[in-house]
């Protein structure tokens, strides 16, 4: 039930609010009592639709409306150029293709432009990584119009190559004379020399150490740098994990990647499937 007196308080409220210009319902109370009422409203102002009246006549001629849709037909589409859009876009990858016929009208079916959170929506990604790909699909077409791009095939696939260029970065004699130590040092301690062993050892970048293994990897003596097949890191994963467990050491993900120089993702790999294959001896022998 209502409290008593809420009836009052609402016609008052409405009263103190229905006007330009806000007078407290106390105001307007001492006004009553002081015979000065009608002085207050005199100090609202006319309504707007007074002021508005003159302009309310049959006599004054509406302003033009512009047509909301366009009346005259479209220009025929050049077909040439057309052709040379699909062509660039046939190189891209199938995700650009559609984030760019989206988001520019490509398509025959619907030449509607499409906004990058209609896109996001549709292809199921955040805005971030559709901008990433229009700019990298636009960035790739505008190589091939300059001339500065190769395209490459790849399993029956052409690609776009040489967007992006790699600059290689300068060596100074105290980098030189820094790394050439470091590899020293890692020798008598019977460590690999890799790219990342030597960056984390002289607190280099891995590009400066990079660039340095490539000049001077044959000076030095250090085998050449062949990247291992999936069956080659997980044999030496296995010779690794079989080392600490004869030795009774404890045997981390953190450990083995220490060790072999191979990155977590590997390591937890080889984890999972010696699991695997762990269960299902038990598995056999449980028949």
């Amino acid at each position: 039930m209502w409290p008593p007196g809420w009836m009052d308080a609402a016609v008052k409220r409405t009263i103190e609010y229905d006007r330009l210009i806000r007078v407290p319902s106390i105001a307007l109370w001492k006004a009553r009592q002081q015979g000065t009422e009608e002085q207050l409203y005199a100090l609202q102002p006319e309504s707007l639709d007074q002021w508005m009246a003159w302009y309310d006549t049959s006599e004054l001629e509406e302003p033009p409306v512009s047509p909301l849709l366009p009346t005259a037909a479209a220009p025929p589409r050049d077909l040439g150029l057309h052709a040379q859009v699909q062509t660039w876009l046939s190189y891209l990858s199938p995700r650009a293709q559609r984030v760019l016929t989206l988001h520019y009208g490509l398509s025959e079916e619907d030449e509607r432009c499409y906004s990058i959170a209609e896109i996001a929506r549709e292809m199921g990604l955040n805005r971030h990584t559709i901008h990433y790909i229009e700019r990298d699909a636009l960035k790739r077409i505008r190589a091939l119009v300059e001339g500065t791009a190769t395209i490459v095939e790849k399993d029956g696939v052409r690609h776009v190559k040489g967007i992006y260029r790699f600059r290689q970065p300068t060596l100074t004699p105290e980098d030189e004379a820094l790394f050439r130590q470091a590899v020293l040092r890692l020798r008598e301690e019977g460590r690999k020399v890799s790219t990342r062993v030597l960056a984390h050892a002289t607190g280099k970048s891995q590009p400066r150490a990079s660039a340095f293994l490539r000049l001077y990897r044959e000076t030095l003596g250090l085998p050449s740098c062949k990247k291992a097949t999936h069956e080659e890191r997980m044999a030496q994963v296995a010779k690794s994990y079989a080392e600490l467990e004869t030795k009774g050491e404890r045997i981390t993900v953190k450990r083995l990647a220490d060790m072999v120089h191979y990155s977590k993702e590997t390591i937890a790999e080889y984890m999972r499937l010696r699991k695997q294959e762990q269960e299902e001896q038990d598995a056999a022998q449980a028949r």
